[in-house]
């Protein structure tokens, strides 16, 4: 039985579920987004995939590793808000400027150029899991595997809905809803602890 999880007040559990989902589906709208940009300017499916997925993927672990043993507090996560809603929002243009700057460039460039792009927008992206996951260290492993699968489930669910929310309005609307998850999620871990101390 998940005596901890259980033992967790409404409030926080419900603030973990509503954190844990946004990061998770926040995280997946914006790298299908980049994944369709990408493909516009390097004009090749698979390694548009590649080279995102593994751009994010070091990024959001590059600042993971960098952020870990700090103190969970609200400050670095409110600090780092606004420059995430700007840069989420902003990307959509950033690749459309992008796709004309690198036109005329050897395939290789442009692939080089997306991924320190990419990597760059995956640095602000990695603090929010493990942030989450410190503030639940004390309410136990059960705690900690309980909000990994709403963080995975939410993964999948944000794959799922990215193309159809780009097919019915766009990738504007894809990068404000992302934008909007990590304005959710920076919101609650402001303003509430996740896990009773």
């Amino acid at each position: 039985k998940l005596h901890r999880v259980s033992s967790l007040s409404l409030k926080h559990r419900l603030a973990t579920v509503v954190y844990f989902s946004t990061i998770g589906l926040g995280f997946m709208w914006l790298e299908i987004l980049l994944i369709i940009k990408s493909n516009m300017i390097m004009d090749a499916v698979t390694a548009s995939v590649a080279v995102v997925v593994t751009a994010m993927l070091l990024g959001a672990g590059t600042s993971s590793w960098f952020f870990v043993g700090k103190k969970p507090a609200a400050l670095p996560l409110t600090r780092l808000l606004i420059p995430i809603i700007f840069c989420i929002l902003s990307l959509p243009i950033v690749f459309d400027k992008l796709f004309i700057l690198s036109a005329d460039w050897h395939w290789n460039l442009r692939g080089l150029l997306i991924f320190v792009t990419t990597y760059l927008s995956g640095l602000l992206l990695g603090v929010w899991l493990p942030n989450g996951l410190l503030q639940l260290k004390k309410s136990g492993a059960e705690a900690l595997a309980w909000t990994w699968g709403i963080n995975g489930f939410a993964s999948v669910i944000g794959a799922l809905t990215a193309p159809l929310l780009a097919m019915h309005g766009g990738l504007y609307l894809l990068s404000a809803c992302a934008a909007m998850c990590y304005l959710l999620a920076g919101v609650i871990f402001a303003r509430f602890r996740l896990a009773a101390q």
